[in-house]
């Protein structure tokens, strides 16, 4: 895999031209305000209030926080630690060609210095796991379809390589790698550019966060994700498609995992992706009723004794 090969887009599985204009009216309404009424209270019987006292040795519990971190392994057989004034520059070099999708060249530059450093800190436990990230991908080379489906759920360690590798899967196989099924999912060519990186860090500032669509993606993830720390927001865009930046929004649980919930662009921007649902439908109106209708033809061509040319594709190539 080298340089400007960004080779597990399935771009070329459909040619859409469909834009999108998502706009949002919110209406808001003041209620009126209830006026409070002071009555004449009837004498009552003071009745001595028993005070409950709490019980001793009450101790507060707390929730054990696992950051993602801690789940990263630790790489390189050197006698030092790698010098961590030197860590977010070399991290910013190894994501430049995340976003490119080579992730060869990110294998590489970090074994020339697995042999003198260690990646063990906190600041460089982020290297070694942009390494394994991309050490796991290259490993889905070759794979069919199906099988990156199995391997790919809970196989990422970094909230940003997550956001922009599950961009370079074929569109199927993110499928099982993204929660929200009306998450977009963008079929296009890298490469990709981390703009920003922030954080929510609890259901409050979920609230108060963007829309799209009227889909409050950041409340629902707090609902629904159990355990749910705090959301990773990370937004990238395209050189080519310079005014549409995608968010992924990324749960990190309380145990350290991390779950891509999905792909979201602000409402009023144009453009051409498609969610999840979209490409489902797809599947269940056409694809998988052509494929029903290829087997029953090829089948047919066997009981008459003919070897139909993708009866012999199969056999010669049963992984394919």
């Amino acid at each position: 895999m080298k340089k400007n090969n960004n080779w597990l887009i399935a771009g070329g599985v459909l040619t859409l031209a469909v834009g999108l204009v998502g706009t949002v009216f919110v209406a808001t309404s003041d209620f009126g305000k209830t006026p409070i009424v002071t009555k004449e209270k009837p004498a009552v019987v003071q009745k001595q209030k028993t005070e409950v006292k709490p019980t001793k040795n009450t101790e507060e519990v707390k929730a054990v926080m696992t950051p993602y971190t801690s789940l990263i392994t630790p790489v390189g057989t050197g006698g030092k630690e790698f010098p961590e004034e030197q860590s977010n520059t070399f991290k910013e070099k190894l994501m430049a060609y995340a976003e490119a999708g080579e992730i060869d060249s990110i294998i590489d530059e970090v074994e020339k210095r697995l042999g003198t450093y260690r990646f063990s800190s906190e600041s460089n436990l982020e290297i070694a796991g942009i390494y394994g990230d991309a050490s796991f991908m290259k490993g889905l080379v070759g794979k069919k379809e199906s099988e990156m489906r199995k391997a790919v759920p809970g196989a990422f360690k970094t909230p940003e390589m997550m956001a922009i590798m599950t961009l370079y899967l074929p569109e199927t196989a993110r499928r099982d790698v993204i929660r929200d099924d009306l998450s977009l999912t963008p079929l296009a060519d890298g490469p990709w550019k981390v703009l920003d990186h922030r954080y929510i860090k609890n259901a409050k500032e979920a609230d108060e966060d963007e829309s799209y669509d009227d889909n409050g993606v950041a409340t629902s993830m707090f609902n629904i994700l159990d355990g749910l720390h705090q959301i990773h927001v990370v937004e990238l865009n395209r050189e080519l498609d310079p005014d549409v930046h995608v968010r992924a929004y990324i749960g990190e649980l309380a145990n350290g995992k991390l779950v891509l919930y999905g792909y979201y662009i602000p409402d009023g921007t144009v453009h051409y992706y498609q969610n999840i649902q979209f490409f489902e439908k797809i599947d269940e109106d056409y694809l998988k009723p052509n494929e029903e209708y290829q087997k029953e033809r090829i089948n047919e061509e066997l009981k008459k004794g003919n070897l139909p040319k993708e009866a012999v594709d199969k056999f010669l190539n049963p992984n394919q």
